[in-house]
C-alpha cells in the first residue's frame, strides 16, 4: 500500500510513489485554488496602491514576461531530467531542482530570441504604410471634394 503523500505540491516531484493516473489531478485540484488566491490577493495589493510587493520586484516582473516560455520549456526538460532514471525520493528531488534552474535561462533564451521577436512582426504585420489585410478600404464616393 502506498504512503499518502505529505504535501500536495510535492505530487508533481514524487509521482512515482503514487500511480501515474491520480498524481496529476490530485495535484493540480489541491494545488491550484491557492495559488489562484495567492495571485489574486497580491494583484489586487498592487492594484490598489499598496506597499510594493516581492511580485512586484525586477525579477519577478522579468519571470512574468518568460512564464509562457517557461511553460513550454519546463516539462520537456523535467522529464529528460526524470527519464536519466532517479530511483530514491532525495535523487528525484535533485534532479527536479536541477531541471527548474536549466528551464528558467532557457524560457528566458526562448522569451528573447523567439517569443518576442515573432510578436512584434506580428504586431507591425500591418504598419508599412498601407492597411492591414483585413482593413476595409474606405469609399472615395464618401470623400468631399
Amino acid at each position: 500500500m502506498l504512503p499518502p503523500p505529505a504535501a500536495p505540491c510535492i505530487l508533481e516531484v514524487v509521482d512515482g510513489i503514487a500511480p501515474w493516473h491520480q498524481a496529476g489531478p490530485l495535484a493540480g485540484a489541491l494545488c491550484i485554488p491557492g495559488f489562484a488566491l495567492l495571485v489574486g490577493a497580491y494583484a489586487d495589493r498592487d492594484r490598489c496602491g499598496g506597499r510594493p510587493t516581492f511580485a512586484s520586484s525586477p525579477a519577478m516582473v522579468k519571470l512574468r514576461k518568460w512564464s509562457f516560455a517557461l511553460y513550454l520549456v519546463h516539462e520537456p526538460v523535467l522529464r529528460t531530467a526524470l527519464e536519466l532514471g532517479p530511483a530514491s525520493l532525495a535523487e528525484r528531488v535533485m534532479f527536479a531542482v536541477a531541471g527548474i534552474a536549466v528551464s528558467i535561462p532557457l524560457a528566458g533564451a526562448a522569451y528573447t530570441f523567439f517569443e518576442r521577436p515573432v510578436e512584434a512582426r506580428l504586431r507591425n504585420r500591418g504598419s508599412d504604410g498601407g492597411p492591414a489585410a483585413d482593413t476595409p478600404q474606405p469609399e472615395n464616393s464618401l470623400v468631399a471634394n
